[in-house]
């Protein structure tokens, strides 16, 4: 039952849904004292939740420009400046809370090819949560 909720809790998270599933996650790899099924459920939960919002954004570019709000410009001026330099590469970013996401969706509502958006986007999350696991199993 953990790792179905450390999955649910990773796919919220990457989708526009604000949730944050570190805790969840650094406490599970805490507790079991494990990183390699902790961080292969996370992962996974996290890239599909990613492709979600990428898909989404692909879907919803029309509703994307017509919702946006003077706060959000600014960091929607900062995903599209990104998104427009590095192309797919920019997935990268998928793991910074918020802004990342606002990247992945992006991305999908501009068209980047999706294979290499995947591949970036992986590589982010996997990063982010490889990096907070060894974190937790060297603390504890």
């Amino acid at each position: 039952m953990a790792y179905l909720l450390l999955f649910t809790w990773c796919f919220l998270a990457a989708s526009l849904v604000p949730v944050s599933s570190e805790p969840y996650y650094m406490a599970l790899v805490g507790t079991e004292k494990t990183l390699l099924l902790p961080l292969l459920v996370a992962v996974s939960g996290n890239i599909l939740g990613g492709l979600t919002t990428f898909l989404l954004g692909r879907q919803g570019k029309k509703i994307l420009d017509q919702q946006r709000t003077a706060h959000q410009e600014k960091r929607f001026a900062r995903a599209d400046r990104l998104i427009t330099r590095w192309g797919s590469v920019a997935m990268l970013v998928s793991w910074v809370p918020f802004l990342g996401d606002l990247v992945v969706g992006l991305g999908g509502a501009w068209g980047l090819p999706l294979g290499p958006s995947l591949f970036w986007m992986s590589i982010g999350k996997l990063g982010r949560y490889l990096v907070l696991g060894l974190l937790v199993l060297s603390l504890f």
